[in-house]
């Protein structure tokens, strides 16, 4: 017996962080699961990822993978910022 399932991801930027929600089955209005990521945790995870244990130090390698993302941080701010000055009253 085969059965297929519908599923809908949905994901967006909140001020308090990242908004997930998980929708199951066709045309599902109530979400099975839906949440904020916060700021700080989205960070600490990141920055997790790449400490070194023992001396807890982050490579420079890694140093240089992480300034990477946050240069597209500050340009998905900037390009916010242009956006909402191109459509204010």
């Amino acid at each position: 017996m085969k059965t297929e399932i519908e599923v809908d991801l949905y994901a967006d930027v909140e001020p308090e962080g990242i908004m997930r929600g998980l929708y199951l089955g066709e045309g599902s209005c109530e979400p099975a699961f839906e949440g904020v990521e916060s700021w700080e945790e989205i960070v600490e995870r990141n920055i997790g990822y790449h400490i070194r244990p023992g001396p807890e130090i982050i490579s420079s390698v890694d140093m240089e993978e992480l300034e990477k993302t946050v240069a597209g941080l500050e340009h998905a701010i900037a390009l916010f910022g242009e956006k909402m000055e191109q459509y204010k009253e």
